[in-house]
């Protein structure tokens, strides 16, 4: 199991990830130096580091790299960046951690990456990226598992909101935009060949609610006019 800690009467902002190995009830350190990790608050949530996950023995994490490769592990506080009012951080890379604090940059040849997971395998990572869905390993350069599709992807709103830290499923949903109307993507990941299915959203106020990638379904939600919330402002008798 691997959590989040930092010592008594320190800083979070000095904390590290550790990983207790339940059967002995040894902890190990798994010190990023070098590295400053990347805040879930800059997304709108709370001041902590983004989800990891057990990639080839090695830790998942994301972060930035400091301008001094020997560094002390930083977590540094920031605010919401889509906002426009706070300054843009710079890119943060996947990184995969090892005890001694050595890491391998999984995303370097990538541009945009995106804090939340799409999927995670003993062995693999799967992350959205410049738009596509692409699979990531150790040693070797990243698959871009969606670039026949045609279009550039982003996560939902409303999965962000409710999926920020679930179990994975294996498949996930995504959102594009094609002659000006909106369509939903559903990825399944599980297999050697991702199973993708396109459904067109039946209009431009219809929510997605769930989706399945082995039937090609999705369910949306649309709320009738008369049931909509009015933000005028009630006239005095």
């Amino acid at each position: 199991m691997a959590f989040f800690a930092w010592n008594v009467g320190e800083s979070v902002k000095t904390g590290i990830f550790l990983a207790l190995d339940a059967a002995t009830g040894k902890v190990t350190p798994y010190p990023h130096t070098g590295l400053d990790l990347a805040s879930e608050r800059e997304r709108g949530y709370a001041q902590r580091p983004e989800r990891v996950m057990w990639i080839d023995g090695r830790l998942a994490v994301f972060a930035r790299v400091t301008d001094d490769p020997n560094s002390r592990p930083r977590l540094t506080y920031r605010d919401v960046t889509s906002r426009g009012l706070n300054a843009d951080p710079g890119k943060a890379d996947w990184f995969l951690l090892d005890a001694k604090g050595r890491n391998e940059n999984l995303t370097k040849q990538l541009k945009t990456i995106s804090a939340v997971p799409v999927h995670a395998t003993a062995k693999s990572l799967f992350v959205l990226a410049d738009g596509n869905v692409w699979r990531l390993q150790s040693g070797k350069s990243p698959v871009n598992l969606t670039s026949g599709v045609g279009a550039e992807f982003r996560y939902p709103d409303t999965v962000l909101y409710t999926q920020k830290r679930p179990p994975f499923t294996g498949f996930a949903t995504f959102i594009s935009q094609s002659d000006g109307k909106s369509r939903f993507t559903l990825v399944d990941v599980r297999a050697a060949e991702p199973k993708i299915s396109t459904v067109e959203s039946p209009s431009e106020d219809s929510r997605f609610m769930a989706g399945s990638a082995v039937s090609g379904a999705v369910m949306f939600r649309k709320m009738p006019a008369t049931a909509r919330i009015s933000f005028e402002p009630r006239k005095r008798r």
